[in-house]
């Protein structure tokens, strides 16, 4: 899995199509993701994602607040840099979707750009702070900076710099260094007080089995262990079955690597790591019950 690149706008799709997930990332029912093939211009000109509110009167809340009638949005993950070249290309394509969308007939009320992205691109801020450009660039709120383009305004939100708040979990599973530390720290606090943010525990597992290998796992079972049977049994109960799987398997890790250095002292630390490779709960619980008549690390194949 380890050098597995992502395919995180593939990834965010699947999830803003999917209705048990779309509220979590700031979808209410009043926005709509349009059909792949309705905006796609052509391969140069291909816009992530195109969001339509269905009551264009009606305002919306969150982190999408600003959002009118037709929204296009871009998604930079941390493997994507963003840069003044990909600017001019999504302002590019918004002013080609302008031309072709109904004729040309939609104003600038109607529309908007949403580009997000994992760190902040200092230099392409520093650019629009520039004087002469007259766009009027603000930042009134953690990772959110605007500005206008000839009357249509364009939207910045900096997943590394998001409040630590339930509305942005979803998207914060694609943060990264200190903030994604910070974010596994508050999610896990968060699950050990309301069984309900175990989805968003889902979100990191799945993501994980895409290739992101940085996890809320550790955190969550130290926070499992303290706490009483019942209460480790009934958290357990509502993790999804690969999340469930996954604190099963470490925590037999740990029993059986006990139970080695009980038997026979202090381990090398080259078994230490193959016990850390039995991935499935069978093959573990099949070498914690030949370790009662094993002789030597060598009969039970750790050596």
């Amino acid at each position: 899995m380890k050098g597995k690149r992502v395919e995180y706008q593939k990834f965010v799709r699947t999830k803003l199509e999917d209705e048990r997930y779309r509220h979590l990332f700031g979808l209410s029912e009043n926005v709509e993701l349009e059909a792949e093939e309705d905006f796609v211009l052509q391969r140069e000109f291909r816009i992530d994602f195109v969001f339509r509110k269905i009551n264009a009167t009606l305002l919306l809340t969150g982190i999408f607040s600003h959002f009118r009638t037709y929204n296009l949005f871009e998604f930079k993950s941390v493997n994507d840099a963003f840069d003044l070249v990909q600017l001019r290309k999504y302002l590019g394509e918004l002013f080609w979707w302008l031309y072709i969308k109904d004729n040309g007939q939609l104003t600038e009320n109607e529309v908007t750009l949403t580009i997000m992205t994992v760190r902040k691109p200092t230099n392409v801020l520093k650019h629009l702070q520039q004087p002469h450009l007259q766009i009027g660039l603000m930042n009134e709120s953690p990772g959110h900076y605007h500005w206008l383009v000839m009357g249509i305004p364009v939207h910045l939100l900096v997943i590394n710099e998001l409040d630590l708040i339930p509305e942005h979990y979803a998207w914060l599973a694609f943060a990264e260094g200190t903030t994604y530390k910070a974010y596994q720290q508050k999610l896990a606090e968060d699950v050990s007080q309301d069984e309900t943010c175990q989805t968003y525990l889902d979100i990191l597992s799945e993501l994980e089995q895409e290739g992101k290998e940085r996890m809320a796992y550790e955190v969550v079972q130290k926070l499992i262990s303290r706490m009483p049977p019942e209460r480790q049994e009934k958290l357990l109960l509502v993790f999804s079955a690969s999340v469930r799987q996954k604190l099963q398997v470490e925590a037999l890790q740990k029993m059986l690597s006990q139970l080695l250095q009980a038997k026979f002292g202090p381990l090398p630390q080259e078994v230490v790591d193959r016990v850390q490779k039995i991935e499935t709960e069978v093959e573990l619980s099949n070498l914690a019950q030949r370790l009662i008549t094993a002789s030597s690390l060598a009969e039970l194949g750790l050596s």
